[in-house]
């Protein structure tokens, strides 16, 4: 079963109230103060029980290398899994999915619907919000800052899969495991997608721990683990409370059943990469509720979230052309807002941001922001989904409808 198996820190006392069971959460009794700062800095210091030992095995066996390998062959979404793939983890892969009793499958299928409506401005709005918001917590940016200097196109590269993990996760069945009728399941290219990178997540986890270069280390004692529970709970709500609210700042109208599907998928993204079922929210409400302590807990001002920002953008204005490059900037930092755009050291285009705030009261009816954002997105998703777009493992895939709608070649 496809379980995150993650269980409250030892010296916590859940009966105590400071942390909500998983029953009261379905029932949906929410109570206030669900989380505390003691409980959330116990989940900082847990990872995943359930498949660092998996990759712990793969180290022991062929070092770094083999961590490595495996890495590079799961990093390819669509391909099969390795043939040589080692028992323990092929039989991760090949368990059925169960999944927990308070996923709702409709709202996933309303997700799916919102997703395909929107288009590609979600895409958008994820890396010019979602994606810059979890970088003000250090953790999440010194993760990213040490991919980078593992690979000069690491940014580009994480870029492709934030969009690419949307677009399966939105595409229909995306998070679907459908009965066949030999009795195996079927698997959503999304759902498979966040198996995958479970195992990457914890072969990083283990290869930045192990790795004795400063610059490339870890340090525990300041950052927690890596990719501990916290941060994935951070992560999971940046691409889903900030894209709502940036959807809503941008003038789409979403009622309250859509922000709710919305969350529920990243919801069920977050359990497939094995966030406990004590860091989900229950709603909307407690989703962002949840957000705001773990951003008041984290975030700070970090030079490596500033380099990571700059080349992001560098990436996006590359594609638009002369004298609208300023754009990705100005949207990053009207959808921010200014004191989160601050620590991020995103450029203020004066003129541009000007013209952006002036028009709000607008947008609802001129959809100012998707017309910009229009200026991005296809041109993002077209340079993204090109052969040999930084190998063929980072091709992006789009959706056949929304490739047939944006005139791109699936």
């Amino acid at each position: 079963m496809v379980a995150s198996g993650t269980q409250p820190p030892q010296d916590i006392p859940a009966r105590a109230g400071v942390i909500a069971s998983t029953t009261d959460m379905d029932r949906g009794r929410l109570r206030p103060g669900r989380w505390s700062d003691r409980a959330l800095d116990g989940w900082r210091h847990i990872a995943d029980p359930v498949v660092d030992p998996l990759s712990r095995a793969v180290y022991e066996e062929g070092g770094p290398a083999a961590l490595v390998r495996l890495t590079r062959q799961l990093d390819d979404w669509e391909a099969p899994l390795p043939h040589d793939l080692p028992a323990p983890l092929r039989a991760y892969f090949e368990a059925p999915v169960v999944f927990p009793a308070w996923v709702d499958h409709t709202r996933i299928r309303h997700a799916e619907a919102l997703f395909h409506s929107f288009g590609p401005i979600t895409v958008t709005v994820i890396l010019l919000h979602g994606y810059p918001r979890f970088l003000t917590a250090p953790s999440g940016a010194r993760a990213m800052h040490a991919a980078r200097l593992f690979s000069p196109d690491a940014v580009a590269s994480r870029m492709l899969e934030l969009a690419q993990f949307a677009l399966f996760m939105g595409e229909r069945g995306g998070l679907a495991a459908e009965a066949t009728p030999d009795g195996a399941q079927r698997l959503g290219r999304g759902l498979r997608c966040y198996q995958k990178l479970r195992v990457i997540h914890s072969n990083v986890r283990l290869l930045l721990e192990c790795d004795p270069r400063p610059e490339r280390g870890w340090d525990r004692g300041l950052f927690g683990a890596p990719v501990n529970q916290e941060d994935l709970a951070l992560a999971v709500l940046c691409f889903s409370v900030n894209v709502v609210e940036g959807l809503q700042k941008a003038g789409f109208a979403l009622a309250g059943d859509d922000r709710e599907a919305m969350l529920m998928a990243w919801r069920t993204a977050g359990w497939l990469m094995g966030l406990s079922d004590e860091l989900q929210p229950g709603d909307f409400t407690e989703a962002a509720e949840l957000r705001d302590l773990i951003l008041r807990r984290r975030a700070r001002q970090t030079d490596e979230a500033a380099v990571v920002v700059r080349e992001l953008l560098h990436v996006v204005e590359g594609l638009l052309p002369w004298g609208t490059r300023s754009v990705p900037a100005a949207l990053m930092r009207y959808q921010l807002g200014d004191p989160t755009a601050d620590l991020l050291r995103v450029p203020r285009p004066r003129a541009i941001l000007g013209m952006i705030r002036a028009t709000e009261p607008l947008w609802k009816s001129t959809r100012l922001f998707a017309r910009l954002s229009m200026l991005v997105s296809p041109r993002l998703l077209a340079w993204a989904s090109s052969p040999n777009r930084l190998g063929a493992a980072r091709r992006l895939e789009l959706p056949r409808e929304l490739a047939e709608r944006l005139g791109t070649e699936r």
